[in-house]
């Protein structure tokens, strides 16, 4: 069966720069893209302490990893935590300090709800998987698809195999089963579910399905699918359709009804992305042999170069930038602003970000082995490894994860990249987030044998 790439979030692998991606379902990474929320713990916690409950890992078995656990994952809001742990052969999901029942193998990839207080993970033993929510384990089924909970965190949808066929469930009440499934979501609402069939007979051909949560159809139509991406609250998606040797972008509302666009042909479509605002959208088309910026169905000649990242739509909705990649280096390309003749080059660049009022980015760059931000067109200190930048929410700050003689630690620059905080060194330091007044930025950290939700003033 062909793979059909899905874009989850915007984190990419480029050379070291970032760890975690996005991949199709049935192999998801555990990492989290979070944002501002009203919910974050605003005080540091300790939520578990690993060695109060006797944890070993084996060597090279698989839940082996630093500190002897592994597939940590904070919750967004910063209130949980879960790893997972193995003893005398047998793993076991750990939720603040609390040991799970023990499995013959579980999947790294917990699950949290939206707002932190329910998980889910699949976990097998006797021949069969279960699914485990909230602790409890589900009936045994012949596979299982990784978990989703609704935004509103009151629903759960996965799909399960029994026999040859694979089905849908929501809140225990299944469909009537398909080949397989690609991928599968809720909408923003919580009242939709979406799914996207694989097809038997035909790899390329996938079937894009929209029903209630009890799984009377509200749309269904086939396409030959190369990627599919959505926006963060999932109330957008958009595929690339192939029809014949051409390409376009169809994009999906479920606001309310399912409304469907489709956008014009190219010879070539790449990196798909929606803006913050969640409704607009930009790629990368080529025709003709030139490549085009096309935000919101207008088209604008790119310079000479790979495009290296998705295009980051700046918070104006009027234009995007692009990190253009090319003999002599790569470089920051802001349409409008002239700067493809005299941006500075860097031998690799990406993760570029926009403040809020657009009148700030950053991103992260590498000449040989310094790796280092660059803040509107000022470079900050060099580091051994540093990951996405993060914009505070008055855009005054950025703060980034960095790595520096094998420490580990969370500094925060001004618009001029210059570093004006240093938090301290921690053996892992996971995705910040920002405190609801904007002044504080939290973020879980390993520290020995204890999982800390610490929070830092900016």
């Amino acid at each position: 069966m062909k793979q059909v790439p899905v874009i989850h979030c915007v984190m990419l692998i480029i050379f070291v720069l970032s760890t975690s991606g996005c991949t199709r379902d049935k192999a998801q990474s555990s990492a989290k893209s979070v944002s501002v929320s009203n919910e974050v713990l605003a005080k540091t916690t300790i939520l578990a302490n690993m060695t109060s409950q006797g944890n070993r890992v084996e060597p090279g078995s698989p839940a082996s990893g630093p500190g002897g656990v592994s597939g940590i994952i904070f919750s967004a809001a910063g209130g949980d935590v879960a790893y997972l742990a193995e003893r005398n052969g047998a793993f076991r999901v750990v939720h603040n300090g609390k040991p799970g029942p023990e499995y013959q193998q579980i999947d790294e990839a917990i699950e949290f709800s939206r707002d932190g207080r329910h998980s889910a993970y699949k976990a097998t033993k006797n021949g069969k998987w279960y699914l485990v929510v909230d602790g409890r384990e589900g009936k045994g089924y012949d596979a299982l698809g990784s978990p989703r909970f609704s935004p509103d965190g009151k629903h759960l949808l996965y799909d399960a195999q029994i026999g040859e066929r694979w089905h849908l469930v929501v809140d225990e009440k299944m469909n009537d089963g398909s080949f397989s499934y690609f991928d599968k979501l809720f909408s923003s609402d919580s009242e939709k579910v979406i799914f996207i069939e694989n097809t038997p007979k035909n790899d390329d051909l996938h079937r894009v399905v929209v029903t209630d949560r009890l799984f009377n159809k509200l749309y269904e139509k086939d396409f030959r699918i190369e990627t599919v991406m959505y926006n963060a609250d999932r109330s957008r998606m958009a595929l690339v359709e192939i029809i014949n040797d051409k390409k376009r972008v169809v994009a999906f509302s479920f606001d309310k009804s399912v409304m469907v666009s489709e956008g014009p042909m190219f010879d070539a479509i790449a990196f798909p992305v929606f803006g913050k605002d969640g409704v607009s959208l930009a790629y990368v088309g080529e025709k003709g042999g030139k490549r085009y910026l096309v935000l919101n169905a207008q088209e604008e000649l790119l310079p000479d170069g790979d495009v290296v990242e998705p295009p980051v739509i700046r918070p104006d909705l009027k234009s995007a930038g692009v990190i253009i990649a090319t003999k002599d280096g790569s470089y920051l390309h802001q349409p409008g602003a002239d700067t493809s003749g005299k941006a500075r080059r860097y031998e690799e660049s990406a993760l570029l970000a926009y403040n809020s009022s657009g009148n700030s980015y950053a991103f992260a760059a590498k000449n040989g082995k310094r790796m280092f931000y660059v803040v509107n067109g000022k470079e900050s200190p060099a580091f051994d490894k540093v990951l996405e930048p993060l914009f505070s929410p008055d855009g005054k700050l950025i703060v980034g994860r960095v790595r520096k003689d094998g420490k580990r630690f969370v500094v925060v620059l001004n618009d001029r990249g210059q570093i004006v905080r240093q938090h301290p060194v921690y053996e892992m330091v996971f995705n910040p987030v920002f405190t609801a007044d904007g002044k504080s930025v939290a973020y879980g950290v390993k520290d020995g044998s204890q999982l800390i939700w610490k929070v830092e003033k900016l």
